[in-house]
């Protein structure tokens, strides 16, 4: 099955952009005990990239957990990921 590869690849970016988000949480941390608006700025800018970008990951996930759903003949909510 095609879309369970394309899943796969899609829940391991959503993973790696998740551990991308840790990490500008931590650095948005430092920056705010630092009282560095710049970089509390720059960072907030990266994180709302990344939480638009994970909102479509999400959005394609759910695309082929549907696919997958209907190639097994299930209703794509019994299909839990």
């Amino acid at each position: 099955m095609p879309e369970i590869k394309k899943l796969h690849d899609n829940l391991k970016r959503q993973v790696l952009l998740y551990q991308e988000l840790k990490n500008y949480a931590q650095r948005k941390q430092q920056a705010l005990v630092e009282n560095n608006l710049q970089g509390i700025e720059a960072i907030t800018v990266r994180e709302e990239q990344l939480i638009m970008e994970a909102a479509s990951l999400e959005r394609e996930r759910l695309v082929w957990a549907e696919q997958i759903a209907q190639r097994l003949g299930k209703a794509p909510e019994e299909i839990i990921l």
